[in-house]
């Protein structure tokens, strides 16, 4: 018996000073370029860099965008300060959702300190679609297109708010749109999911959505609003696509260094010269009890 207490007491003293000891540095157990073949580059951000890739695979076809988050700026040694709450927020959220038109995450890796997510990958996007269409010598985008593009725009973004998550940065360039015409959501990360918040929405993010498909309500300051915010950005969508450039297409006035969010009056008078000043109909007042 003592024996045995003895052998489980020398167990939890080696069980200690192992945990004491520092960590090993992660080794990447998956290598990007080990699953994928780059076959090209997309784009760039400030987030990172998206490429195209094939899969090496045998039994997978098709093609994949793989978005990668950098840790520090490119070409400077790795300085790793976490993951931003962008990339959190994104991989979360396309890590739950399963829909038609919203964009589809195949797998995340982790290599080096970068994260990398691999998604299916769309052809095009409806900002280079509008721009394709814009050229004088070529034709309007065809009615039959445009409500295609809407009704699944709409049937995703509804799909989003019935599971409470308010995209709040739809505009053009988020929208892919593949070979076949299917549209596909994409770009998640300011997107937020709105069930019971703890705390205004405005606290976590004080500016959402790209200034020219930004909401009234966004643009007075509100710090409480609702999905509704995703379906103006959506009627903006809408009317680009008929007039092939932005229907409010204001100049952004920039934070001071004090990162006070300035009012938007650029943007404001833009609104007010197409739609005209609100009215107490459309602003109705809370009646006298």
């Amino acid at each position: 018996m003592e024996d045995q207490i003895a052998k489980d007491s020398r167990a939890c003293t080696s069980s200690a000073i192992t945990s004491a000891m520092p960590l090993p540095p992660y080794t990447s157990k998956v290598k990007v370029l080990d699953k994928y073949h780059i076959i090209g580059f997309i784009s760039s951000g400030t987030y990172g860099r998206v490429y195209k890739a094939r899969s090496r695979h045998p039994g997978t076809t098709g093609e994949f965008a793989i978005k990668k988050f950098k840790p520090d700026k490119e070409g400077e040694v790795i300085n790793y300060t976490g993951i931003s709450q962008s990339a959190c927020r994104e991989m979360a959220l396309n890590s739950e959702l399963a829909h038609e038109n919203v964009i589809h995450l195949h797998e995340i890796i982790l290599e080096d300190k970068c994260i990398y997510m691999v998604f299916e990958y769309a052809e095009h996007d409806l900002l280079q679609i509008v721009h394709h269409h814009s050229h004088p010598e070529r034709r309007l985008i065809p009615e039959s297109t445009i409500r295609s593009i809407l009704w699944q725009l709409l049937n995703g973004v509804s799909y989003l708010h019935q599971n409470w998550v308010m995209h709040r940065d739809l505009k053009p360039a988020n929208i892919m749109v593949t070979a076949a015409g299917e549209v596909k959501i994409g770009d998640l990360g300011l997107a937020r999911v709105f069930w019971k918040p703890l705390a205004a929405l405005f606290n976590g993010d004080k500016v959402v959505v790209t200034i020219w498909y930004r909401a009234p309500e966004l643009l007075l300051g509100s710090r409480h609003y609702t999905a509704a915010i995703d379906l103006w950005a959506v009627g903006c969508i809408f009317a680009e696509l008929l007039a092939l450039r932005p229907i409010f297409k204001g100049e952004e006035a920039k934070m001071d260094s004090k990162k006070t969010v300035p009012f938007q009056r650029n943007q404001m008078q833009k609104i007010i010269e197409i739609l005209g000043t609100p009215t107490s109909m459309h602003l109705p007042t809370p009646e006298k009890t």
